[in-house]
């Protein structure tokens, strides 16, 4: 186990401060402190938390979709259509709407 300097505790302090608001305490209550023990359960809740948000859109239905300002019935149909998604920049839409799609999802 590598001892961390002050500094570098304060700024894994301030990490899990950091998850825990994003995530909820029950989520980060088992994260030790340490250099990479930390790096790798962010990194890993950054991508349980992007495969959520691909979910919701992927298992959405016309809808669900069509309850985004902006989304009408045609534009519904193709995001579904050229669905499933890996990351929500693969999804075949303008920029405004993407942003759209990027609040709905959380």
């Amino acid at each position: 186990m590598t001892l961390l300097s002050y500094k570098e505790w304060e700024s894994q302090k301030q990490r899990k401060k950091d998850l825990q608001e994003k995530y909820g305490e029950e989520e980060t209550a088992s994260i030790p402190m340490g250099r990479e023990s930390w790096a790798v359960h962010a990194e890993k809740m950054e991508d349980e938390a992007q495969k959520n948000k691909l979910e919701k859109i992927n298992e959405a239905t016309v809808d669900d979709l069509c309850q985004i300002k902006g989304i009408g019935k045609k534009i519904a149909k193709k995001i579904i259509e050229h669905g499933p998604y890996e990351e929500i920049s693969d999804i075949p839409v303008n920029r405004s709407i993407a942003e759209k799609l990027r609040v709905w999802v959380g």
